[in-house]
């Protein structure tokens, strides 16, 4: 009997895909007002920028390792993939040149967005955002 392995291969790539699948959308406090672009929006969170555009402190938060919406930020903002966000921050501490941003819960993202106009992070359409929080892009 003959394994088809095209359908083996096609099941491992629809797998792969599945972390692509959640939609990642961007927010900051309601009172934040900046446009930012996709490029500028990865330099906020590798790091590289520390203010929004206009000149207010940008503070970045990150969903919890591991979880599927981390893994499609990173795959669709930062355009890294796990292994080498990990390897980014650890040549960054390790040249005293940044920290990675704080991992917190979905559900703990929202609310710090809402707390306090330095925030910014991400979270899916799923999750009830309310008019605390302003959404910046949908990717």
């Amino acid at each position: 009997m003959k394994i088809p392995y095209y359908r083996l291969i096609i099941a491992c790539c629809l797998m792969c895909s599945l972390p692509l699948q959640a939609e990642v959308v961007i927010i900051v406090h309601a009172s934040n007002h900046a446009e930012i672009n996709p490029a500028y929006l990865k330099r906020i969170f590798l790091g590289k920028v520390v203010y929004f555009p206009g000149g207010k402190t940008a503070t970045p938060l990150n969903a919890e390792s591991g979880t599927e919406l981390r893994t499609a930020f990173e795959q669709r903002i930062l355009r890294k993939s796990d292994a080498q966000v990990r390897s980014y921050w650890a040549k960054r501490i390790f040249t005293g040149k940044g920290i990675p941003p704080k991992e917190i819960s979905l559900t703990k993202m929202v609310q710090m967005v809402a707390s306090d106009p330095r925030f910014i992070g991400y979270t899916t359409t799923k999750h009830n955002l309310g008019d605390s929080v302003r959404v910046v892009s949908q990717h």
